[in-house]
C-alpha cells in the first residue's frame, strides 16, 4: 500500500522530531558527561548520537567542559571520539585557553600535544595569573611550544 504524498511527509517530519529530540538528548548527555569528567557518559552519549562538538546554551562544548575543570581523562576521551582540538567556544575561546585560564596545566600539555594552536587570547589567559609559579610555568609551556612549531 502506498500512502499518499501528504500522509508519508507528515510520517517522515514525526520520525526526524523523533531523532531531533534523541539528538539533543544525547548532545546534553555529554555535556553532563563531560562536566562530571564520566568517560563512560561520554561514550554512552556519543554512541547515542551526540556530537563531541556541540555547544551548549551558554555557548561551551564537551571539550571546553573538561579542559577548565581539568578531567584530563575525558578530555582524552573526547579527543579519541573526533571532538575538534580547535573547536571555539561562542566567545571565541578554545580549550587550551580554558585549561590555562583555569590553572589546569596537565590538560594544557595534553591540549599542546594533541596539536592545539597558541593564540593571542590564551597567551593574555596565562599573564593575567594571579599565581607567578603558575604564570611562569604556563608562559613557558605556551610560549615554547609555538617556537617549536614555527
Amino acid at each position: 500500500m502506498v500512502l499518499p504524498s501528504s500522509e508519508r511527509r507528515a510520517k517522515e517530519r514525526a520520525l526526524a522530531d523523533r531523532r531531533t529530540a534523541r539528538q539533543i538528548t544525547a548532545d546534553n548527555e555529554l555535556i553532563l558527561g563531560a562536566k562530571e569528567g564520566s568517560t563512560e557518559k561520554i561514550s554512552a552519549a556519543i554512541s547515542k548520537g551526540a556530537n563531541p562538538d556541540y555547544l551548549d546554551r551558554d555557548g561551551l562544548g564537551a571539550l571546553h567542559y573538561t579542559a577548565g575543570r581539568g578531567h584530563e581523562k575525558a578530555f582524552k576521551k573526547l579527543l579519541e571520539r573526533g571532538a575538534d582540538i580547535h573547536a571555539r567556544s561562542a566567545s571565541g575561546h578554545t580549550p587550551l585557553y580554558y585549561s590555562v585560564f583555569n590553572r589546569k596545566l596537565p590538560v594544557a600539555i595534553i591540549a599542546l600535544e594533541r596539536g592545539a594552536k597558541v593564540d593571542q587570547k590564551t597567551l593574555d589567559a596565562t599573564r593575567k595569573q594571579k599565581s607567578e609559579k603558575i604564570r611562569d610555568i604556563a608562559l613557558k609551556l605556551l610560549i615554547g611550544e609555538a617556537h617549536r612549531r614555527q
